[in-house]
């Protein structure tokens, strides 16, 4: 049964691994939730959403695949389709994949992506590997202080 499941499940796989790059990019740039960022819409503007998906996809592990305009789709028809339709936008497709494909395709129209979704998991999964492995090690000082910055606006700990 449960791997039929997995068989089946890559629109939740994939709906999944955009909130993770979210989260994971919002800790990476110490960013605060929308709703503080609308009350403090006279600070320093914040990076949207669309523009944190291109700095995550930019990473080693995605930069070989993801352009700024195939960012862009992956963003619209995957990560908007999935969260505010329930569904890949335009002819784009989530397929299971194997090692000898790559990350992604354009689609058959070349108006979308397909995207191969056990591939794409397994780079977020190392993604995440490699930013508690920068954590540990404290090299870059501006990633930990963004990570406490986030941590303690998740933790309501007020601001000094």
């Amino acid at each position: 049964m449960i791997k039929e499941i997995r068989l089946y499940s890559g629109f939740a796989i994939i709906a999944l691994d955009c909130l993770l790059i979210e989260t994971l990019q919002s800790f990476r740039e110490g960013r605060p939730n929308p709703e503080k960022m609308e009350r403090n819409s006279k600070k320093k503007k914040q990076t949207s959403t669309v523009d944190m998906f291109i700095n995550f996809l930019k990473r080693p592990r995605f930069q070989e695949y993801f352009d700024d305009e195939k960012t862009k789709i992956f963003y619209n028809h995957f990560r908007n389709g999935l969260l505010h339709q329930g569904e890949v936008k335009s002819s784009g497709r989530i397929k299971k994949g194997s090692k000898s494909l790559p990350m992604i395709e354009i689609s058959q129209d070349k108006k979308s992506l397909i995207v191969y979704r056990d591939i794409f998991h397994e780079a977020l999964e190392a993604e995440i590997e490699d930013y508690i492995q920068e954590l540990i090690e404290g090299k870059d000082a501006q990633l930990r202080e963004n990570f406490i910055k986030k941590m303690n606006e998740i933790c309501r700990v007020p601001e000094n």
